[in-house]
């Protein structure tokens, strides 16, 4: 397996531990393996500020905007946990998907991505390609 790990700017140790702290990763089967990004737009302006890793306060009954780019996995299915629930499996129709949903956080904790495929004769087990850190949720005063 591989850690993908975003730095922001110039990649020095200090920005690498940094954002291995803050949770900006996600991992891969291996270096030349599928890419997943989590993001999420928390103050609803269209832009995708938030990622994996960063925690969003949100009130009750409100609605997050997010976005999951999966990159080199076509035919691959992406399952969205939240929770520790499956919250939907949507299957990946090109080399560089885009899927962008909206969910209503309340009671929520934490939402993160999968990417898994069928592998291996005669009953193909599901293996897991990718997978994201979470985004953490907390209710806002």
């Amino acid at each position: 397996p591989a850690t993908w790990v975003y730095v922001p700017g110039s990649l020095t140790q200090g920005g690498l531990l940094a954002a291995i702290r803050q949770g900006h990763v996600f991992i891969s089967e291996h270096p030349s393996g599928p890419q997943l990004y989590l993001t999420a737009d928390a103050d609803g302006d269209g832009h995708y500020e938030k990622m994996m890793g960063d925690a969003i306060e949100a009130r009750d009954g409100q609605r997050l905007a997010f976005r999951i780019r999966c990159l080199g996995a076509p035919h691959a299915r992406l399952w969205l946990v939240g929770d520790g629930t499956i919250l939907d499996i949507l299957g990946v129709d090109g080399d560089d998907f885009l899927h962008d949903f909206s969910l209503e956080v309340s009671g929520r904790t934490y939402l993160r991505a999968e990417l898994r495929d069928f592998r291996g004769p005669p009953d193909p087990p599901q293996v897991v390609l990718a997978m994201t850190n979470p985004i953490y949720l907390a209710a806002a005063d």
